[in-house]
């Protein structure tokens, strides 16, 4: 199987979602000098190194791939380097969109640019000596965050304390899914995480060369929360965020009354790093209250998932062994356990999965039972599903 590398992008940012090791190994991008600015997006490229064998000499080359943004909004630009390869081997970079041979350089001076504003698609770059292949053909795919790739990547890059990688990504997706209030809720999230982390904070913006001062991380949270407010009302996100600022601007009562409120699971665990970047703060300046609320919402509402997940599991591996049903009907009867999961009888849930029911759907198929209609479901348990179904299948 060809190594396939899976790259996305937000804003002036080339990120990883799938690299294909060990054949590519993914490299540290290099910081960027440092300018004080509060707007500009920070610019970062991916880059990979790979060992390829000579033909001729059995000599090894160390090949670099570098895929950055390109001359047009979301485009890239994708550039293979190497100090060895000189081109008297006839050595030649390919790029292909399916069969269509898009550019075929030769390395002049060690590198080769194969393009420099490809937009968003499947290509596949081959590495050629006097028309031999001396390196498998790497497949490429990149383009925005879809959706439920934003949320999950958001979480992520907070849980790791990269906050200006999950507030590009989630910004970028807040544009593009202007109804969906999880990725605004993690917007805000991620601003009090960089508010309350600013040694992490300070390290990254050094990396990208991008410095706000601690004023304009403020200020721009506090605008968050006003435009927050005003498109999607009262969050309980926002409350917990305001009251982290300031904790005469949101009375106890207020805090705990919004703690009812619905979050989904994807806000909840954003919500669990917060308490514990709050809790660290010195004795003086913990808000014991916040702490409290936010430790009792997040503990209680994810072990009631976990609860939940438990009993899925359960239930899907009695249908598995059911040797009455056939594969259309243990699918079928899957699907309705992962309704319910989506739809918790208990009022005292008070959780909910991500919303992003338009991108996790499937098509409405016509089965032998008739039983494949389209509904929306969180990725985690889409996946869940397809590795189920290949197990069968397999």
């Amino acid at each position: 199987m060809e190594p396939v590398l899976v790259l996305r992008t937000a804003k002036s940012l080339i990120l990883p979602l799938r690299v294909p090791m060990p054949l590519w190994e993914e490299q540290p991008s290099a910081s960027a000098p440092p300018t004080r600015s509060t707007g500009s997006s920070p610019i970062t490229s991916f880059k990979a190194t790979t060992q390829v064998l000579e033909p001729g000499t059995q000599y090894t080359h160390t090949v670099t791939l570098s895929i950055g943004p390109g001359t047009n909004d979301g485009s890239a630009k994708i550039l293979l380097q190497s100090d060895s390869i000189r081109n008297e081997g006839n050595w030649r970079a390919k790029l292909y969109r399916g069969t269509d041979l898009r550019a075929a350089v030769p390395f002049a001076d060690g590198h080769v640019e194969l393009h420099h504003g490809l937009p968003a698609g499947i290509y596949t770059i081959k590495l050629t000596s006097n028309d031999a292949p001396v390196l498998p053909a790497l497949n490429v795919t990149f383009g925005p965050f879809n959706l439920p790739e934003a949320l999950q990547a958001g979480e992520t890059y907070l849980a790791r304390r990269q906050y200006i990688r999950a507030e590009a990504v989630l910004r970028d997706a807040a544009e593009r899914y202007p109804e969906n209030a999880d990725t605004q809720d993690l917007r805000v999230l991620a601003e009090t995480l960089a508010t309350a982390d600013p040694a992490a904070y300070q390290e990254e913006e050094s990396k990208f060369g991008v410095m706000r001062s601690r004023s304009d991380t403020v200020g721009h949270l506090r605008e968050l929360l006003a435009s927050t407010k005003e498109k999607f009302g009262i969050r309980m996100a926002s409350i917990f965020a305001a009251r982290s600022l300031d904790r005469t601007a949101i009375p106890d009562d207020v805090i705990a009354k919004i703690a009812q409120e619905t979050a989904s699971t994807v806000v909840l665990q954003v919500m669990g790093i917060l308490k514990e970047h709050l809790a660290a703060r010195e004795d003086t300046s913990k808000d014991q209250v916040l702490l409290q609320l936010i430790g009792d919402t997040v503990t209680q509402r994810l072990e009631a998932v976990d609860i939940l997940r438990q009993e899925l599991r359960s239930h899907i591996d009695g249908v598995r062994q059911d040797m009455m049903k056939n594969t259309d009907e243990k699918f079928g009867l899957i699907c309705e356990a992962l309704e319910r999961f989506d739809k918790p009888n208990s009022p005292k849930a008070c959780f909910s999965t991500a919303e992003h029911s338009n991108f996790c759907s499937i098509p409405n198929w016509t089965g032998s039972a008739g039983i494949f209609k389209t509904w929306s479901r969180t990725l985690i348990f889409i996946t869940l599903l397809w590795k189920i179904f290949r197990q069968w299948m397999n």
